[in-house]
């Protein structure tokens, strides 16, 4: 069995890519509703798969076979009952397990997907998430931060549910005996060092040894061929240092990417509620304000009375036995009235009438952790000067590509349309320099081209990476040397020792 599988990997493949495909775009979302009252096709576990949602699956499937098959796929192989049922049967299983993880309690919190996202290359910009970045991509895909995001916290879940199986071995007693003899078991090692340069004094070279070593090596004693350029960079860093925010933009911004940003700040929060039915009278629903209002003014003249006033008041279960503490809650957690009005309180303020549709609150905060704004909002400021470079980034290198190729002789101009100077580079070989914007692999393929060493032309326009663009010009150029025996000599010697 073991063996045709094998045999068959490529082909399994191809069977499991079409089966998941048509859920590469699914929101965790989707597989939580309860369905409308319309038509469906199926029901897994009380949850309904609609005729909508096995369409759009359908419709995938259907993409994606006459994608790799192309016009020579068969018309009816696309619209076939076992087609259907393939489709159907993928769904169901996904489905089951999903309904199976949720009940393991394999959920995914926000921390979890914000760190997954933040850690992926694709997303960041040096080092460091990007979220211009990162929405950008996605704009590209077609896919919007939310379905992205359900979609891979869909993945993650199934990844944990089937880790939990596929970790799990079943070991022999015997084998469980024998390792647990080995890590008891002790050794004792002895070790003997020997260094070459102690026995230096003890080897004789033949006479010429040296000299012969060298004509018959002199590849390894070559100096590599060589240019010094001259060079323009487009950056979008460098634009971005010449954008500039005002603090009302760089709040707004942070404001519009919490998830982002805040996603390390906690507050630690006590609250009393005094509950209200959303059918009650208006004479229920003022009697229970009063009773609130009463307990606010109770508090501002005694705040240390607050525990003890919640555990006889509060009507929320599950706090008022801890004196209404609701422990550390990251922003998003709780409804958004209580959310905004506990992120913007200072610890230990006191804060109410907080109406939801739970009722009233009075809320107290008690203790801060992790990032605020304060603590971001440098980066907040520099994400969005990149965002607003990434348009003018677009504009000039365009610009900058053009310039190049048609005053191919000279990069004055191009260096004067962006506003900076021709900058003078070192001297590089084929194998790269110091500077790291010669250890591209196309820029030096470019600066050794035969057109711009012999004829001293520009380069094209290189993409380095990290959204930076460079065009080089060669202004003197060294063919490859072999270094003189004399000079290289004494390190013959040694090697040869050696």
């Amino acid at each position: 069995m073991f063996d045709l599988v094998n045999k068959h990997k490529r082909i399994l493949q191809f069977v499991l890519a079409l089966i998941f495909l048509p859920f590469a775009f699914f929101g965790v979302d989707s597989y939580f509703r309860s369905g409308d009252s319309g038509n469906h096709v199926a029901t897994v576990g009380g949850q309904k798969i609609s005729q909508q949602e096995f369409s759009q699956a359908l419709q995938e499937r259907q993409n994606a076979l006459q994608k790799m098959v192309g016009s020579r796929v068969d018309p009816a192989l696309l619209d076939s009952p076992d087609l259907r049922f393939a489709v159907l049967d993928g769904i169901i299983r996904q489905r089951i397990l999903i309904n199976q993880a949720v009940r393991g309690g394999l959920l995914v919190p926000d921390e979890q997907l914000q760190q997954v996202i933040a850690e992926q290359p694709a997303f960041q910009e040096d080092g460091k998430f990007s979220h211009a970045r990162y929405e950008e991509l996605l704009k590209r895909q077609g896919m919007t931060a939310v379905s992205f995001e359900n979609s891979l916290r869909r993945d993650l879940m199934l990844q944990s549910f089937n880790s939990a199986y596929n970790g799990t071995a079943i070991v022999a007693d015997s084998v469980a005996e024998r390792l647990l003899r080995i890590n008891a078991q002790q050794r004792e090692v002895r070790e003997t060092v020997l260094e070459p340069a102690k026995f230096l004094s003890q080897v004789k070279l033949e006479e010429g040894a040296a000299r012969k070593y060298y004509d018959a090596h002199q590849g390894e004693f070559q100096v590599p061929e060589q240019a010094r350029v001259e060079y323009v960079v487009l950056s979008l860093d460098g634009i971005a240092a010449q954008m500039s925010a005002t603090p009302e933009e760089v709040k707004q911004y942070y404001e519009q990417n919490l998830k982002q940003y805040a996603r390390g700040d906690e507050r630690q929060a006590s609250h009393i509620l005094i509950t209200v039915d959303p059918k009650a009278s208006a004479d229920e629903k003022k009697a229970a304000r009063e009773k609130a209002e009463q307990l606010l003014k109770q508090l501002k003249q005694n705040p240390a009375s607050f525990a003890d006033l919640a555990r006889k008041n509060s009507q929320d279960p599950g706090s008022a036995a801890k004196g209404g503490d609701l422990g550390f809650t990251p922003r998003g957690t709780m409804v958004k009235p209580f959310d905004d009005a506990l992120f913007s309180m200072k610890v230990g303020e006191i804060k109410g009438l907080v109406e939801t549709q739970f009722g009233y609150h009075i809320i107290r905060l008690t203790a801060v952790r992790g990032q605020g704004y304060d603590e971001v909002r440098n980066q907040v400021e520099l994400d969005l000067k990149r965002q607003k470079a990434s348009k003018e980034f677009a504009r000039l290198a365009e610009q900058f590509n053009n310039i190049v190729f048609e005053q191919g002789d000279t990069l004055k101009p191009a260096a004067d349309m962006l506003k900076t100077n021709v900058q003078t580079g070192p001297w590089v070989s084929r194998r790269g320099s110091d500077n790291k914007l010669f250890n591209n692999p196309k820029l030096l393929q470019a600066i050794f081209s035969e057109d711009t060493i012999k004829n001293k032309r520009n380069t094209e326009v290189v993409d380095v990476g990290s959204n930076t663009l460079v065009a080089a010009r060669v202004v003197d150029h060294k063919p490859p040397t072999t270094r003189p025996f004399e000079e290289v000599s004494a390190d013959i010697d040694l090697l040869a020792v050696e």
